[in-house]
Formats: C-alpha cells, structure tokens, sequence
C-alpha cells in the first residue's frame, strides 16, 4: 500500500510526501485501515481531515473502521463527516469507460490501420516517406491505444487524425494494406479500411473525450489545489454530455456513449447526500465562485422538483457547521 500525505505547511506552501510504501497483510478493508493507522501513528499523524481511495468495496470498509478509531481517539474532524473522499479522476474513468464500452466501428478501423503499420518496421518506414510527401510534419508519430483505457484512445487519435491523407497514400502503394484490414473482423462484422465519414466521426470522438482528458489533466495536479475546480468542470461536462445524449440524429454513436456515461455520472455524482460535501465547500470559499454559484450550478443540472436548491441549502449548513469546529479550535 502506498500512502501520500498532501498538507500546508508553516509557510503555507502545499506539501505531499509518501509517508508509506510496503506490504499489507491482506487486502480486506480491516487490514487497510490497520495499515494506515500503524502509519499515522508512526509519523505521529492523530488528526486527519480526509482519505481519498477508489471505489472499492473494500476501501469503504477501510474508511469505515478508521472513522470508528479516530472517534474512539477524539481525533475526529465534524464527526469524521468529510473524512471519505472517493476519487474523482476514479470516477471519471468509470464514466468514460461506460460509454464506450461498445466503441464505434469508426474508431475500430482507425485502430486496425494503426495496428498494420506499426506492426512491421518496414511498413513505418515507408508510411514515414509519405508523410514527408504529404508535408505531415512533427515528432509524434503514430501510437496504438489500449483498448480498455479511454485516455489512450483519445491519444491514439490525437495523433493519427493528421495522417488521414498519408494513410489514403499508403493505400494507394501498398496492395495488402486493404487486402489484410478487409479480413479482420469483429462481432459486427468485417472492420475494413476507415474510409472518410470514419475520420469524420473519429474527429468527432476526439473532441469529445478531449474535454474528459482536460479535466483529468486538471483535477489530477499534485502541485495546486484541485477541489475547488470540481463543481465547474463537473457542472460543464454533465451539459456536454445532455448535449450529446441529444442529438441522437445528428450522431446516434455519441449520443448512445453520453446515455450511458450520464447513467453512470448519476450513480457517483447525482446525489450530494452521497457525495463528499468538501468538493462543494471548496467552491463556496473560492473568492471566483462561493455559493452563488454553487446554487447556481447545482439548480441548473438537478432542475426537477427543486432538488438542486435542496442540494445547495446542504451544502450551506456543512460549510457553515464546518467553519464552527474551527471556530472552536
């Protein structure tokens, strides 16, 4: 278990350190908690504001067993309330990673030629000459992504998109470059060469997940703080994605992959009773936004029934509960 420490320190500069890196006993969510509390207690840590773990089954007992410890201590920050921090970059890769779980066949056939000219060193070289010819020019090169990894997807087509007219000349050189790609097939059917609606929409594609790979990129910084941009990146991409999840006839492929990430943001962000209330308060104190825009935001993606203003009166009474114990310190 690898353990990192993020804090202010005496000059208010933020800090991290990796205070641990070794083996547990086991991976049940007791033998986690007993790691992490071996730990604190080692580097003389008793005060501890959040933890944030991944969503699994075993990380919520872990947390569960700590908030049980640091009660028992009376170490306990607002009754451990903001102690369970689920990962947000986590949760956004299950988001993505839903919607694309049938990929487009677009993107399918951009993979496969991907694949045929970097599997031969004789075939890149030559794919390299035409892109000489083409005036292709720059240090990246073309990049295969892994399948199950929606970042790499994204930067798989980053940099193969201007090569479309490279690949075209390839085509028209090379006899076996069609002949190969024609015979793979996939459960749909047979993958073929992307022709040019396939770029269009792979295009498409990228634009899309660009904003999800921004938003990573953002919120996985280790040098700045991060939770204050939680709520107007969330609030942005949910109405990227309603949008999508529209314009079924101008994209059915897209508007199917938003259906289902918009299913999944849901589950993890749809409810702020479930959600670490911080990720709105650090928004509150933000002198760019404070509550008014959090009101705003969350009454504009929960519209129905009022529930986006009952949100925002919660997070108000947190911040409010939560600057009273240090009222009291």
């Amino acid at each position: 278990m690898c353990l990192t420490a993020h804090f202010i320190d005496q000059d208010w500069n933020l800090r991290k350190k990796i205070i641990n890196f070794g083996e547990l006993k086991g991976h049940k969510g007791v033998d986690i908690a007993d790691g992490i509390v071996a730990c604190l207690d080692d580097w003389g840590i008793y005060k501890v504001f959040t933890i944030t773990v991944d969503n699994a089954s075993s990380n919520d007992t872990a947390v569960a067993k700590l908030k049980e410890v640091f009660n028992t201590r009376g170490t306990s920050i607002c009754d451990n309330s903001f102690l369970h921090m689920r990962c947000v970059a986590h949760i956004l890769n299950l988001v993505v990673s839903d919607g694309l779980g049938d990929i487009s066949l677009s993107v399918k056939r951009i993979r496969e030629d991907v694949r045929f000219i970097r599997n031969s060193p004789e075939r890149l070289k030559k794919f390299n000459e035409f892109a000489k010819v083409q005036k292709v020019e720059g240090k990246r090169g073309l990049c295969l992504d892994v399948p199950t990894r929606w970042n790499s997807t994204f930067l798989m087509l980053q940099a193969v998109e201007r090569f479309e007219n490279v690949f075209k000349m390839f085509d028209m050189y090379d006899d076996n470059f069609r002949k190969d790609l024609e015979r793979r097939k996939d459960r749909h059917g047979i993958i073929g060469v992307p022709e040019k609606d396939d770029w269009e929409n792979a295009r498409r594609m990228m634009r899309f997940l660009g904003k999800f790979y921004d938003f990573t990129l953002k919120i996985t910084g280790s040098r700045y703080t991060t939770s204050n941009l939680f709520l107007q990146e969330v609030h942005s991409l949910y109405h990227l994605i309603h949008k999508w999840e529209t314009e079924v006839e101008k994209d059915y492929d897209l508007s199917v992959m938003a259906s289902k990430m918009k299913i999944k943001y849901e589950k993890y962000w749809g409810d702020v009773d479930k959600m670490n209330k911080l990720l709105y308060i650090s928004t509150v104190i933000d002198p760019n936004y404070k509550l008014g825009f959090v009101d705003y935001a969350l009454k504009r993606v929960y519209p129905e029934d009022g529930k986006g203003g009952r949100m925002a009166e919660d997070v108000n009474k947190a911040t409010f509960a939560l600057f009273a114990h240090y009222e009291q310190l």
